[in-house]
């Protein structure tokens, strides 16, 4: 299994998946067609998942995502969930300073999935 490197776009995030348990996804994602992007980190995040690494820290800092984008993080985190019945898993939100907004998302994403959640400003 590889890593999974995107570089960002000016409408896709970046995303930098390490084998050793550290997903991070950073960025604005506005995506055309979000399910195309995020098919494939999908797919990595359900193979990683069978491998022997016990410890996943999901790491999320968004400028600003879109509805649809929203949907496809929900269904990472619904994922997450999954895994964190046989793995430690910690999502790591990060909000910009003073942005109340994301911070509220980040909020009511913890509160629909049984994963804990660690809210940091920056």
């Amino acid at each position: 299994m590889e890593n999974l490197i995107l570089e960002p776009t000016g409408k896709t995030p970046g995303v930098k998946f390490e084998t050793t348990g550290i997903l991070e996804i950073s960025g604005a994602s506005v995506p055309e067609n979000p399910v195309a992007f995020y098919q494939p980190l999908y797919k990595w995040i359900d193979d990683f998942v069978a491998t022997p690494v016990d410890n996943i820290e999901f790491k999320l800092q968004f400028e600003y995502f879109n509805t649809a984008s929203s949907r496809c993080l929900y269904e990472m985190l619904k994922k997450f969930e999954k895994v964190s019945k046989t793995k430690k898993v910690i999502v790591s939100w990060y909000y910009e300073k003073g942005d109340s907004d994301m911070l509220d998302t980040g909020s009511e994403y913890s509160s629909l999935v049984d994963v804990p959640f660690q809210f940091t400003e920056h």
